[in-house]
């Protein structure tokens, strides 16, 4: 819990500090919370309010009833986002500003080699800045 909160507070920091331009457009910077189950999007609760999360899925039991969108897949693996090109439809239909990626844990319990995962990692960045060149990107591994 530490962690996310540290987390948490990095992300609140460089959102006040970094002029988005959909932010500015919108009033709202969007969100993308990426994983596996593990992935929530409490930032509401810690007072930070000009943020919208975006996903494909709804809340989970990870999120909350006012915003709650999410891309955190139970039991995926970062491996197999990529084999089969899950995060470039995923971007293409949230749009996000700021992605926060937690991966990597599945990927181990599967035997996934480090290159393996790493790989993967940077084939998600790739994409996320061919979606949008601006995008902040937080990456939280394994």
């Amino acid at each position: 819990m530490a962690t996310f909160r540290r987390l948490l507070a990095f992300l609140g920091v460089m959102l006040a500090m970094t002029s988005i331009s959909s932010a500015q457009s919108s009033g709202q910077v969007r969100i993308m919370a990426l994983g596996d189950s593990i992935t929530g999007s409490p930032l509401q609760n810690a007072g930070i309010t000009n943020t919208k999360f975006v996903g494909t899925l709804p809340a989970q039991g990870c999120g909350f009833s006012y915003d709650g969108a999410n891309e955190g897949h139970g039991g995926i693996l970062a491996t197999g986002i990529v084999a089969r090109r899950e995060l470039v439809g995923w971007l293409s239909s949230t749009r996000p500003d700021v992605v926060m990626m937690h991966l990597g844990t599945n990927d181990v319990w599967n035997n996934q080699s480090p290159a393996q995962i790493l790989a993967a990692y940077g084939t998600m960045v790739d994409w996320m800045r061919e979606s949008k060149r601006s995008m902040k990107i937080l990456v939280r591994a394994f």
